[in-house]
């Protein structure tokens, strides 16, 4: 049975295998990543702990479906985008009916 309030450990432990599945192929992106979620957790202090691990499992959430890396191909000058099985994929088919404030397409003023 899951667990209704993770713990920070829990959290900090979600936060970072998200960060690994996010940057997987960029050692430096991960190396960054992972020095900040540290230096985040370090110094929280208890009094927000609740709001840190609230914020850690969203932003975790976040790297999981929505986070794409692109690498740009050498002397191409286009970018392969590493999409993993987590990865939120839509059809768009929200955006074809615009749905702007005034009705309008999305980028129309």
């Amino acid at each position: 049975m899951p667990q209704l309030h993770p713990t920070p450990q829990q959290a900090y432990l979600t936060l970072l295998r998200a960060a690994r599945l996010a940057f997987a192929s960029d050692t430096q992106t991960l190396t960054a990543a992972r020095a900040k979620i540290r230096q985040k957790f370090r110094h929280t202090p208890a009094a927000q702990r609740d709001q840190g691990v609230r914020l850690a499992l969203e932003a975790a959430e976040i790297l999981r479906r929505n986070v794409v890396q692109g690498v740009m191909k050498e002397g191409e000058g286009i970018f392969r985008l590493r999409i993993h099985d987590e990865i939120e994929k839509g059809d768009n088919a929200s955006v074809k009916f615009g749905g702007g404030r005034d009705g309008g397409k999305c980028c129309s003023r």
